[in-house]
């Protein structure tokens, strides 16, 4: 039973609230609006949503205060429109009012939604009866409009904080600590406030005191990854992070760090799972993009190098269906297929390049390459003399026709073709003139033997 005072704070701090309820099941809408709609909610200021898409649709439209979301939605989690919701709610200068109730379906949901401490404000646990869900939702109101003593203190903390007053903060901190059975949220403050100072060993026995208390305390797993990613220590901050991935959803900066630490310590067996949440991302930025398909590139090449070819296949694929069409990725892609002797993909992502961009040098080096694997020689020089006829050039072009001209006894004119290469590239690295002289030395005893050459 729900005691008169608190319907009113309830039905007060309601008074003109958006609300947004987010749940596959049209059956727990329509009874989570019709509890809303009784204990004082206006009916035009709820808002309903059958999916993660839709609901990311709705929120810039009606900037909820409060939101009522299933943990899952589909093949993506409910907590990931939290950000969402927090971005609205700044720019609409209402940070503040936010309010988060996640609707958890078993215990490992809800040690989920209790980790989250400050992210989710509160959670429902399934299944749930009318009385118990009213209870449920006027209870999360009032925790947030009436804090309880150990909330107020860390509030105190983090003005402190944001002001500077280091010692006056930490204070605060302790005072809190001693108010809760389990105090993780207020050793991750205390830490982050020796972080702020540099006191790297004091922060980092904060964070981990918290995870005593909570082992997968995100707050305090992201403020230990970020100190350990500030003293070098790759491996473990890895480590850290791989939890934070794990069983929460990740925001476009912490994945751009988490795939630079998998390359860096070549963790590639964990890279899939990194490529579904970057997939899962409402919006994918460029610079993340180019990050994800450069690294699952060199997954690529790494497992197609006899670890597991197939696996690399499958890496090399998804770069080049999320790279946008990028030219220098899908050119990676294509000379990494090419050097595997995986040409069938390679004359696939060839397809990915659009028509604008087959009139540039990347595509024609691109195509002459595949096309000295698949191709008799003499049409392989035609289509490379083709390009250039275009002024369409690329340095691996011209190797590929000289070594194809040299192959065929055509010395003068890869001679000649040299020297427009030299023109056109007088900066390239590679030396034509070096490379050319080990050719006519050699052409005999290369034909049909170096892997690199063409094939006549």
């Amino acid at each position: 039973m729900i005691a008169p005072k608190d319907l009113i704070a309830f039905q007060k701090h309601l008074k003109k609230k958006s609300i947004l309820i987010v749940n596959e099941g049209a059956t727990t809408r329509a009874m989570l609006s019709k509890t809303f709609n009784e204990l004082g909610a206006r009916g035009d200021l709820i808002h309903l949503a059958s999916s993660w898409e839709e609901a990311q649709e709705v929120i810039p439209l009606v900037v909820p205060r409060i939101i009522v979301s299933d943990f899952n939605l589909g093949a993506r989690s409910g907590l990931s429109l939290i950000e969402f919701q927090r971005e609205m709610l700044k720019g609409a200068g209402a940070e503040k009012e936010g309010l988060f109730i996640i609707i958890t379906g078993n215990t490992s949901q809800t040690a989920i939604a209790q980790a989250a401490e400050e992210e989710v404000d509160a959670y429902i646990l399934k299944p749930f009866n009318l009385n118990g869900l009213r209870a449920a939702l006027v209870s999360a109101v009032l925790a947030k409009v009436n804090p309880s003593e150990y909330v107020k203190l860390i509030e105190k903390g983090k003005e402190a904080l944001f002001k500077g007053d280091f010692e006056l903060a930490a204070r605060f901190f302790d005072e809190a600590i001693v108010l809760n059975p389990k105090p993780a949220l207020a050793f991750f403050y205390k830490g982050q406030t020796k972080l702020l100072q540099n006191a790297f060993s004091a922060a980092e026995q904060d964070f981990r005191q918290g995870l005593e208390y909570c082992k997968i305390h995100y707050k305090c797993l992201v403020g230990l990854f970020d100190l350990l990613m500030k003293q070098n220590r790759e491996a473990e901050a890895y480590l850290v992070v791989r939890k934070i991935a794990t069983y929460f959803p990740s925001n476009p900066k912490r994945l751009y760090q988490i795939i630079r630490l998998t390359v860096s310590l070549k963790e590639f067996e964990d890279l899939d799972d990194y490529y579904q949440a970057f997939c899962n991302l409402p919006v994918r930025e460029k610079d993340l993009t180019i990050q994800m398909c450069s690294a699952l590139i060199v997954a690529g090449r790494y497992f197609l190098r006899g670890v597991d070819p197939k696996m690399g296949i499958g890496f090399l694929q998804n770069a080049a269906i999320s790279c946008a069409g990028t030219p220098h990725l899908l050119r990676e892609i294509i000379f990494s297929c090419v050097e595997a002797e995986e040409l069938e993909l390679a004359r696939k992502t060839l397809g990915r390049f659009s028509p604008q961009d087959q009139s540039a040098g990347t595509y024609a080096a691109c195509d002459l390459l595949i096309q000295s694997k698949t191709a008799k020689g003499l049409a392989v020089i035609k289509a490379g003399l083709a390009y250039f006829s275009k002024k369409i050039y690329d340095p691996v072009c011209f190797e590929i026709v000289i070594r194809l001209l040299l192959l065929n006894d055509s010395e003068v004119r890869a001679r000649n073709l040299l020297l427009e290469a030299q023109q056109i590239f007088p900066a390239h690295r590679f030396d034509f003139e070096v490379e050319l002289q080990a050719e006519v030395e050699g052409v005999e005893s290369q034909k049909g033997k170096t892997s690199r050459d063409p094939r006549p």
